[in-house]
């Protein structure tokens, strides 16, 4: 499921390396692309094609759904698909131990929710998610 980059940052920062605020302790595979954000491979190639699968059975069936968001026409909001409880576990279990570390002032109590999805980006579709 998880990229190894990931899972060594993951573990780096869980077992007590690296902050943001010292971002030499950082595993090399963050990369620090602007004040207060990173960047990192997060999925593996084969798990993110599953989800796409996924996502093309769900269309395959025309059933009514939300636009993720005003910005994209061609995506779909993964827990209406049933994937919520996945993407509880990941960022519950893998992404907030990491955040925690990057970002503390703006986590000191967790999270109480996530709006996760997936976007359907090509020719003919939506091209791009724009600067908001």
């Amino acid at each position: 499921v998880f990229a190894p980059e990931f899972l060594h940052i993951w573990r780096t920062l869980r077992d007590g390396g690296g902050t943001a605020a010292a971002a030499e302790g950082l595993p090399a595979a963050l990369k620090h692309v602007h004040d207060g954000c990173f960047e990192s491979p997060l999925l593996t190639t084969p798990f993110c094609m599953r989800l796409k699968e996924e996502l093309r059975h769900f269309k395959a069936q025309d059933l009514p759904h939300q636009r993720p968001n005003s910005m994209n026409r061609n995506g779909c909001i993964l827990n209406e698909i049933g994937l919520g409880p996945l993407m509880d576990r990941i960022i519950m279990m893998y992404l907030l131990p990491v955040c925690l570390k990057l970002y503390p002032e703006y986590l000191e109590h967790g999270l109480d929710a996530h709006h996760s999805f997936i976007v359907d980006y090509g020719v003919g579709k939506d091209t791009s998610l724009g600067v908001h």
